[in-house]
């Protein structure tokens, strides 16, 4: 993640009011994505079925432009709200099981709703008509075998695992239409890169899921190292840590422009 740049990937939203598409060019070869009107969700994995990260999922109001995101597994017990007005919050959902079994506590300061664990506001958008969302990073290491692994795959948009040592950062931005292209992310050499999936809110605006590979230096090897053990101490007796059962752990951080940074880990005894 420190390595020095090699290049940039550039993403554009282009619509004629009848079909939209996302265009993506790292300056060495471009790929343009069609996308349909009629999808309301888009799922998106590193890996492939038995050996893979979280199912992430990430879905539009019907009426709205509205955002909510989350685990395929977890999405019932909380998630992501990206609301129009503004009002950015991770929740609970009224079917989420107590603290027994999903030991989060709310980090809004005298929050009176049971149910929220953090709220922000949504960040201005760029000159250039972008506003990020979330972005989840998944290291190779954390890519574990899952025995008689029963996800659904024929819904999801399947993104090649990063080598070992290095990490798959999936970065998902809302990208307003016909804008040009857009530098989204910076590249390091050798790194892997694209558009994995995108989906039409109702004002013409798209929410873009890109990605790319990049390095680990040692140091963050080693707070890794440290942040599984711990968040297995942690973990509630109730919960099954079985390979086939996929547990996992999402740890929390904020990137420098105040949007969520996620590291999706694995909660496995045995990960590699």
């Amino acid at each position: 993640m420190e390595s020095d740049k090699a290049g940039v990937l550039f993403v554009g939203v282009f619509s004629d009011g009848e079909q939209t598409q996302v265009l993506c060019d790292t300056g060495n070869g471009s790929h343009l994505h069609r996308l349909s009107e009629d999808k309301a969700t888009m799922r998106v994995c590193v890996g492939s079925p038995g050996r893979r990260s979280s199912v992430w999922k990430c879905l539009r109001g019907k009426n709205s432009c509205d955002i909510y995101f989350g685990t395929r597994t977890s999405f019932s017990e909380f998630k992501f709200s990206f609301h129009e007005s503004g009002i950015y919050r991770l929740a609970r959902n009224t079917s989420a099981r107590g603290d027994a079994t999903f030991p989060v506590q709310s980090m809004v300061k005298g929050s009176t709703d049971p149910r929220l664990i953090d709220r922000w506001t949504r960040p201005e958008w760029s000159e250039a008509g972008t506003s990020e969302l979330v972005s989840i990073l998944i290291p190779h290491e954390d890519l574990i075998f899952y025995p008689n692994d029963g996800v659904r795959w024929d819904d999801v948009t399947w993104i090649p695992p990063a080598p070992h040592g290095w990490l798959s950062e999936i970065q998902y931005v809302r990208v307003q239409p016909n804008q040009g292209l857009i530098a989204l992310m910076d590249l390091e050499a050798d790194c892997n890169v694209g558009v994995a999936d995108g989906l039409i809110l109702p004002d013409g605006s798209v929410v873009v899921a890109h990605w790319r590979t990049s390095s680990i230096s040692p140091d963050k090897q080693d707070e890794l190292a440290e942040l599984r053990t711990t968040a297995r101490a942690d973990v509630a007796p109730v919960w099954d840590l079985s390979p086939s059962s996929g547990p996992r752990a999402m740890y929390w951080q904020v990137s420098n422009t105040g949007t969520p940074v996620l590291w999706d880990l694995a909660l496995t005894a045995f990960p590699f």
